[in-house]
């Protein structure tokens, strides 16, 4: 169970996520650890390879603002402005504030601009134990990946282009996610 928790987490260098494959290598058939590894790991990440991965990108590049890693631009923003905690209660209003404040909107259309990237080409899925059995992988059995690369950078370039708002990609993505059914 834990070696198919850890498999869950992005590695940076091998751009996909992080499994032990050691034990593959002591025998010829494809271990049972390798297979539920990649199962709990590509499950972790599934929505990419879904009509959702818009959606959840557009949930995460809202949620990194307040990351250490893009500078707490959120909080700082926050504190310019005097908000506090449950001001901003929904999406729809936090994409209307990142629109409004040259700062967030920056880092915003940055952060969208490398999930194109992302999808494309920065990830793989870690599936070569389920390609080995079933003779295809999780991009293979769920393909959208790549339809949803070409929708992010669609987006992208018009987003950079100021021809399209935070609060107006997030409304596409919800529709967007709509199509492939279930509740957003």
């Amino acid at each position: 169970v834990q070696a198919a928790v850890l498999a869950t987490a992005y590695h940076p260098v091998t751009h996909s996520q992080n499994l032990d494959y050691t034990s593959w290598a002591e025998t010829s058939s494809v271990p049972e650890v390798i297979v539920a590894q990649e199962l709990v790991a590509g499950a972790d990440l599934l929505s990419l390879a879904t009509q959702w991965a818009p959606l959840e990108a557009m949930r995460y590049a809202a949620e990194s603002l307040g990351f250490h890693s893009y500078g707490q631009v959120a909080g700082q923003w926050g504190r310019r402005h005097g908000v506090r905690p449950g001001d901003v209660t929904t999406p729809q209003a936090w994409f209307a504030a990142i629109d409004e404040d040259q700062e967030l909107a920056s880092h915003f259309r940055a952060f969208i601009k490398g999930q194109e990237a992302y999808l494309r080409t920065h990830f793989s899925f870690s599936d070569r134990g389920l390609r080995a059995l079933c003779g295809q992988g999780i991009d293979d059995m769920f393909a959208q990946r790549q339809a949803n690369a070409d929708w992010m950078a669609r987006r992208s370039a018009l987003l950079q282009a100021g021809q399209l708002t935070a609060a107006q990609m997030w409304q596409q993505a919800h529709a967007y996610a709509a199509m492939a059914g279930g509740s957003a």
